[in-house]
């Protein structure tokens, strides 16, 4: 796929509402080990805190361990590098709606790692981050449109999704809807937008 890596982007420490597990073990204490890259230990409460299960923990919690466990397994920090458990780990996270999960799940589809290429699970998964009001999805999903990979190519949805994007400050979709106005790509040409969005764009570095 083109333009999309199998990147999740920086990992900040997410905040919720948190249960000690069986083992006293809560979210905020494995991702406190995961930020620190003590990734084995990490490792290890994220699987404590799985085990404990929707007992002891919320939707949301055991989402947040699945996404970790799965981003650990992506990278092969502290585990094995492995896309198949990766993409098992994200599914499970997926389904609890965590959105980074979801993101990440359809970069695994639209790069082919962990399960085989499949465009239009990639646009079903970044369309569910998207609705979660993830950045980078809508951002994805402008180049899905642009490609025409996995949705008919409509660069009129491109610049609607870059545009999305672009209002919430993400640099690379500021610069992908200042070269639709450029371009005249699914919007009339215009140059004073174009250098208005590649402006903003460069205002960020």
């Amino acid at each position: 796929m083109k333009q999309l890596l199998l990147k999740i982007g920086p990992v900040l420490v997410v905040f919720f509402a948190v249960m000690p597990a069986a083992s006293g073990a809560t979210l905020e204490d494995a991702i406190s080990a995961f930020n620190a890259k003590e990734y084995k230990k990490a490792h290890g409460l994220f699987q404590s805190i799985v085990k404990a299960g929707s007992v002891k923990h919320t939707g949301n919690v055991i989402g947040g361990a699945t996404y970790y466990i799965g981003k650990l397994y992506l990278e092969g920090w502290g585990v094995d590098k492995d896309y198949k458990k990766s993409f098992k780990w994200f599914s499970l996270s997926a389904a609890e709606k965590n959105a980074k999960a979801q993101y990440g799940l359809a970069l695994m589809y639209a790069n082919g790692k962990g399960v085989s290429r499949d465009d239009k699970e990639a646009v079903k998964w970044f369309r569910k981050a998207s609705d979660q009001g993830y950045v980078k999805a809508h951002f994805a999903l402008a180049l899905m449109y642009a490609n025409g990979e996995g949705v008919p190519k409509d660069d009129k949805e491109a610049v609607k999704w870059y545009r999305k994007a672009a209002d919430q400050g993400y640099v690379k979709a500021q610069y992908g809807l200042a070269l639709m106005y450029a371009n005249g790509k699914g919007v009339s040409r215009d140059d004073k937008e174009a250098v208005k969005w590649f402006r903003k764009a460069a205002d960020q570095g």
